[in-house]
């Protein structure tokens, strides 16, 4: 058959499930030969052997790669309909809301990170879009440091919580929604992945930037060591249907000069959802092997002595003692700069890009 699968997921892959389904699912005969979209050159496959059947009607998607650019994205690319009904039906929001307090933090975090450099490339606390907003929570962060802030996202639970929250948030697709007000800064946080057109997010993007605005554009690092390391299993590689497109600093700068940017800033390191400690060297034998074994232990010594800990209250246990475990290996990371030597200053999980339309490109899609 043209896809072996071994262990059949939903057919709508949420990612929680991606990490242990990815390696069933295989097909041999993929060797085809694709064209990078960056620079047009042959690209082949990243994984040979690995397709995902991500779609309802079964249909299977790759990573192509091109090493050129040193770029991997998604073949075939998607449609607008496919992408609107796996956001709409199959995106599993519920690891957002389970985890709704430590992105509050991580929206925190990264405002300390980029906010006042931000500030400084503009000059003023001017205005801001946060594009992929979801929750609202980056924008309640530079809201509260001074700045005007709108966001944009397409429909979902968690534009609609934002809105609660009394933030400005606007609901549609980059390519499509017109807007007259030009902004001082505007940021994707881990947005452009996702989009099935990035040439044309950022040219929408470009027109509504002021003349020294700024651009943050924030995606995973193809060079991250988690990555050489976990290969298809990497956190972030995750299935080519969602993150469509996975560039290094190189391949990600040659994009936004492409699109008529001058790059200002460009850097990369781990973050508390992708990091090497967690993610690479500690979680392939921690969640499966320790922890998951260790709960059914318990449950079961509990069992023999008249005690009852039911799937739920185990579940339970199994995320406390997960995510304290990743919160205790990111602070170490923070706290401990010979860690950041394990790998090269390019190798962090996030790659984060600063930077201004350029009048002097002369852009021709």
């Amino acid at each position: 058959p043209a896809c072996v699968v071994a262990t059949l997921p939903p057919l709508w892959l949420n990612q929680k499930h991606f990490a242990h389904t990815v390696s069933a699912i295989k097909n041999p005969s993929v060797n085809g030969i694709s064209v990078c979209p960056l620079c047009a050159q042959n690209a082949g496959a990243l994984y040979p052997n690995i397709t995902w059947r991500v779609t309802p009607d079964g249909r299977t998607f790759r990573y192509a790669y091109c090493p050129a650019c040193e770029f991997a994205f998604c073949e075939p690319i998607p449609t607008d309909n496919e992408l609107t009904q796996y956001y709409t039906s199959g995106f599993d929001y519920g690891w957002y809301a389970r985890r709704m307090r430590f992105k509050q933090w991580q929206a925190r975090h990264r405002w300390q990170r980029a906010g006042k450099r931000i500030e400084k490339l503009v000059g003023q606390r001017g205005t801001l879009l946060d594009i992929g907003c979801g929750h609202g929570w980056f924008m309640q962060a530079a809201q509260r440091a001074g700045w005007r802030v709108r966001g944009l996202d397409l429909p979902g639970p968690a534009i609609e919580y934002a809105r609660t929250q009394g933030l400005d948030v606007m609901q549609g697709a980059v390519e499509k929604i017109e807007l007259a007000q030009k902004f001082d800064a505007i940021t994707l946080w881990h947005t452009l992945e996702h989009s099935s057109n990035p040439l044309q997010v950022l040219e929408r993007v470009r027109g509504w930037l002021n003349p020294r605005g700024v651009l943050l554009i924030a995606v995973p690092n193809f060079h991250a060591t988690g990555l050489r390391r976990r290969h298809a299993n990497w956190v972030w590689l995750q299935q080519p249907f969602v993150h469509l497109w996975h560039w290094s600093a190189r391949a990600l700068n040659k994009t936004l000069q492409q699109s008529g940017f001058q790059i200002l800033h460009t850097e990369t390191r781990d973050t508390w959802d992708a990091q090497y400690l967690y993610d690479a060297v500690l979680n392939p034998r921690w969640e499966k092997q320790i922890l998951a074994r260790g709960l059914q232990n318990v449950a079961g010594t509990a069992q023999r002595v008249g005690m009852r800990v039911s799937a739920q209250q185990q579940e339970k246990i199994f995320f406390a003692l997960a995510e304290t475990t990743r919160l205790t290996t990111y602070a170490l990371y923070l706290a401990a700069g010979w860690l950041v030597r394990l790998y090269a200053p390019d190798d962090g999980s996030e790659l984060v890009v600063i930077a201004r339309p350029d009048d002097s490109i002369n852009i021709a899609h």
